[in-house]
């Protein structure tokens, strides 16, 4: 399975159910974490996309996907959660790709401070940090 095999199902998923994703890249020596961003597609081939912009597959050393998502903040609504859980799970179940849930904590824009959150962890199963450079 190439990359784009494995991962347009799940940027497709992360669209279609409007979930917050980040990422931890590994860019020349550098291993760091994006932060919390509703983008997560294939712009080009060979590349993956978060909200900090794309990088090569092979740079994604995992992808969490949060299982909270953000509603309200517009027209006076309150800013709150909607447990999407449920719905990730089955579509990745369904997909055929192997992931883990973990707790952590999700902080967004000024919103949300160290909020406990439920996340799903996908490991990249392209990740090389021999090929950087």
């Amino acid at each position: 399975m190439t990359p784009r095999e494995y991962w347009t199902p799940i940027c497709e998923l992360s669209q279609y159910i409007r979930c917050m994703s980040r990422a931890c890249i590994f860019d020349h020596s550098t291993n760091w974490i994006t932060d919390w961003g509703m983008l997560l597609t294939i712009p080009t081939e060979g590349y993956l996309e978060v909200s900090e912009g794309p990088y090569p597959f092979h740079q994604f050393s995992w992808i969490h996907l949060s299982t909270k998502r953000i509603r309200g903040g517009r027209f006076g609504k309150a800013l709150e959660f909607v447990d999407i859980k449920e719905s990730l799970v089955t579509s990745l179940n369904r997909c055929g790709r192997s992931f883990e849930l973990r707790h952590d904590i999700w902080s967004y824009r000024d919103f949300f401070k160290d909020d406990p959150v439920m996340i799903i962890y996908l490991e990249n199963p392209f990740f090389s940090d021999s090929k950087v450079g």
